[in-house]
């Protein structure tokens, strides 16, 4: 739960699942059972893979999530932004963030620029937030490349 192991049972299928009646996948409650057993739970981006997952994959997954960074651009005439302009986030937005766009790992953030206005400086600012305590995002380097559009 939140990335840390809470409860562990031993199982094992030498055979595949089959559904002789058709699919009858649940997930948060056994297929069969009238609603006896329904999860009390509240499932969020739920994922199913075709092996067991290491612990150390289960609390990559968790912390993908539980931390998170956005940022926020403005293009300068020059170098120390002296016309203030504002920093913006997709579509000119003064509150939207630039977020991961690749759904990524963890360690790197992509995001397109298009449509920021031409000038010769980039300033940006990091927002970095963490639904998982004591763990912190950080920023331990920062990349912008020119995207190379096909003539």
């Amino acid at each position: 739960m939140d990335g840390v192991l809470e409860h562990e049972v031993a199982a094992r299928f030498s055979d595949p699942i089959v559904f002789s009646n058709g699919p009858q996948l649940a997930i948060g409650a056994f297929s069969k059972g009238e609603g006896k057993y329904q999860s009390e739970a509240s499932l969020d981006e739920v994922a199913i893979w075709r092996r067991a997952l290491t612990a150390g994959e289960v609390r990559a997954l968790y912390l993908r999530g539980a931390l998170r960074l956005g940022f926020q651009v403005r293009a300068c005439l020059d170098a120390t932004c002296s016309g203030d302009p504002p920093f913006v986030g997709p579509g000119d937005s003064p509150t939207a963030l630039f977020a991961d766009e690749e759904g990524g790992d963890h360690g790197k953030v992509q995001a397109s620029l298009a449509g920021l206005s031409a000038a010769r400086y980039l300033q940006y600012r990091a927002v970095l937030a963490s639904g998982a305590p004591p763990e912190t995002p950080a920023v331990s380097s920062v990349n912008v490349v020119p995207s190379i559009e096909a003539p």
